[in-house]
């Protein structure tokens, strides 16, 4: 018993302590430790019978629980998972199918498993991209910066611009966050319909989502969503997005930490981003240089002979055929676009293009197999853009026969009418086959009727206004000119009370430049003085003051155009009360927004039969045009905007 009892008091003790060799000897030679060891092991067999049961028979009740239970959808679930899977592997046989197709950017079909490798974080671009646009040293021209027109003479003395951006390391990137989300489609509600070069869903599932789940997704989408996110952040009314108003830099310093791995990209990846610098830059004039960058991008599209019509074969998806069509079409609209705008040649002319349109076709549909062309105008198909290139051709086409570097001063009065009557009746085509949405489609500022109205009359103002070909302005020209500009800063201030406003040098220049236009048609002809009273006159000139510090959203240059509209306002409102007006210092002033240079007539009577309902010194300006420059003599003008 005794023995029996020191067993016991022995056996729960499974696990002996740590031993030395010695102490374990002495104690395999003791018997009772091998009779603990029995007991022990006789314990846990015990153990074990009753443990197994126990366990199966809970793995059998909790399976007949969640059976019975009938909130439990583990089945259904189970069944979702298969489904998904089978779709997953469905999409990657459909990818490694396009992906061996010829032409096929990596953005389209690029895989998520295996990204391309990312670029030295070191690396820092110092290259032209980022130079302003207008230059006060002008960037090396010798023509005079009054010579070049309004823009150089607006923004290249901007105090917000004056020091141009540089890639900085000094702050943290902005975070992608779910408010984000609201900004990618401010980007593809507002700016998207007229340069539709990314596709949203792509641009959505490879290059937004992974950042915001901090992934690793493409080399450039770190690139292409924070410039998403600048310019969308540029366009955003304060009403809405307060917190993202002053954000858009903080995003585009983030974005251009990348540009080096942007210029070593495929060609097609490194268009669609230099085209992100150029719409960002569109906002941003001093902040990238937009003759540089989209130069850029033309170049690298004719060198993929882009705008041939057999580079879209017939081996080609039609998202891919699409997305080229539509990549070439962005860099010709912004390209007729910037050359007008800055008075320099054309990229490249219509005879060498030959590629088709892009189809009126969704992103959506891009993705379907089988596709049908819409018939009725919807906002997020192709129907704006492609209104948008047929208006930049009959830009073209006037600024070539009118305006270009190569036109001379032509006599014969009845060509110079048929050719400005074909232009017009091409504009005013244009502008009855505009698309109508209506006012429950919710689009953006550039699909308004009013924007096509202010499109067609800067058309019309850019034909009837003096030129290089025709430098004389009679009286129906300046009609026409006075009613055009009259109605475009009309249209403009109908955008702004409905709050409809989107910012861009482009838009604020064209609206200084229909409020010179106004005031240089005033000043010009008494006849048109007389058609508007004085009171009228003045209240057109403040509602241009107005909407020229609104249109502007804070930036500087606005109030300085509305300053240049007031002085040359009060000097326009001073001629209604006599009839001709001869100061000098103010018609030199009014021709350099022009582009052009005030000529002092050595015979008074020179021209003044030409346009008698014209006063004398603006005849005295348009007597001899313009045929090359020196810069030494200043008795020549120029008009180049």
């Amino acid at each position: 018993m005794e023995e029996h009892e020191i067993i016991v008091q022995q056996s729960p003790s499974a696990t002996a302590p740590t031993t030395t060799p010695t102490e374990t000897q002495t104690q395999t030679q003791r018997r009772p430790l091998r009779r603990n060891a029995a007991a022990c092991e006789r314990c846990r067999r015990r153990k074990q019978k009753v443990t197994i049961p126990i366990i199966i028979l809970l793995t059998i009740n909790h399976a007949d629980y969640l059976g019975q239970n009938p909130s439990c959808q583990c089945q259904t679930l189970k069944e979702r998972i298969r489904d998904l899977e089978s779709q997953l592997e469905t999409l990657r046989a459909e990818r490694r199918r396009d992906n061996a197709l010829p032409g096929l950017s990596h953005q389209f079909y690029q895989g998520q498993s295996n990204p391309p490798p990312q670029a030295d974080q070191d690396i820092t671009y110092h290259g032209r991209i980022l130079r302003p646009t207008f230059t006060e040293s002008n960037g090396g021209s010798v023509l005079r910066q009054a010579l070049r027109g309004s823009p150089w003479q607006l923004w290249a003395g901007d105090p917000d611009s004056q020091t141009p951006p540089r890639p900085t390391t000094d702050f943290d990137d902005p975070p992608i966050v779910p408010d984000c989300e609201a900004l990618v489609e401010i980007f593809f509600t507002n700016r998207w319909p007229q340069l539709p070069f990314l596709h949203k869903p792509i641009f959505i599932q490879n290059d937004f989502l992974p950042l915001t789940r901090g992934e690793s997704g493409h080399s450039l989408s770190s690139f292409r969503v924070n410039m998403v996110l600048a310019i969308a952040t540029a366009e955003t009314n304060s009403k809405h997005l307060s917190q993202q108003q002053h954000t858009h830099r903080a995003f585009f310093q983030a974005a251009i930490k990348d540009l080096t791995t942007v210029l070593s990209a495929d060609d097609l990846d490194c268009i669609q981003c230099l085209l992100l610098l150029c719409l960002y830059g569109t906002n941003e004039p001093q902040s990238v240089n937009i003759w540089y960058t989209l130069g850029l991008a033309l170049r690298i599209g004719l060198g993929m002979d882009l705008h041939r019509e057999e580079t879209s074969g017939t081996g080609q998806s039609l998202l891919s055929r699409e997305m080229t069509r539509r990549i070439f079409w962005c860099i010709y609209t912004l390209d007729r676009s910037m050359s007008i705008a800055m008075g320099r040649p054309l990229g490249i002319n219509d005879s060498d293009i030959t590629i088709p349109f892009p189809e009126q076709l969704t992103d959506e549909q891009l993705c379907s197999t089988e596709v049908v062309s819409n018939f009725i105008q919807n906002p997020k198909d192709m129907s704006t853009f492609l209104h948008v290139i047929k208006l930049r051709q009959i830009n073209a086409a006037i600024y070539m026969s009118l305006h270009a570097a190569s036109a001379s001063a032509s006599n014969d009065c009845d060509s110079l009418d048929a050719l400005r009557e074909t232009h017009y009746t091409d504009l005013n085509t244009w502008l009855v086959t505009a698309p109508r949405y209506g006012p429950a489609s919710g689009v953006a500022m550039l699909q308004t009727a009013e924007w096509f109205q202010i499109a067609y009359h800067y058309a019309v103002i850019s034909l009837y206004r003096p030129s290089r070909v025709f430098p004389v302005s009679n009286i129906s020209s300046l009609r026409l000119c006075a009613d055009s500009a009259i109605s475009l800063i009309s249209c403009y201030n109908t955008l702004y009370a409905k709050n409809r406003i989107s910012y861009t040098f482009v838009a604020l220049n064209s609206l200084f430049m229909a409020a010179v236009t106004m005031l240089y048609a005033l000043r010009s002809s008494p006849v048109i003085r007389g058609e508007l009273s004085k009171g009228i006159a003045k209240a057109n000139i403040d509602m241009c003051q107005r909407l020229l510090r609104d249109v502007s959203s804070g930036h500087s240059v606005g109030e300085q155009c509305a300053m240049v509209v007031r002085r040359l306002g009060e000097a326009t409102i001073d001629v209604f009360d006599r009839e001709q007006s001869f100061n000098d210092d103010t018609d030199t002033e009014f021709m350099s927004w022009f582009g052009l240079k005030l000529q002092k007539m050595q015979n008074p009577e020179t021209g003044q039969q030409v346009t008698p309902s014209i006063d004398m010194p603006w005849n005295d300006l348009f007597v001899v045009g313009f045929d090359g420059f020196d810069a030494g003599n200043s008795s020549h003008l120029e008009f180049i905007v």
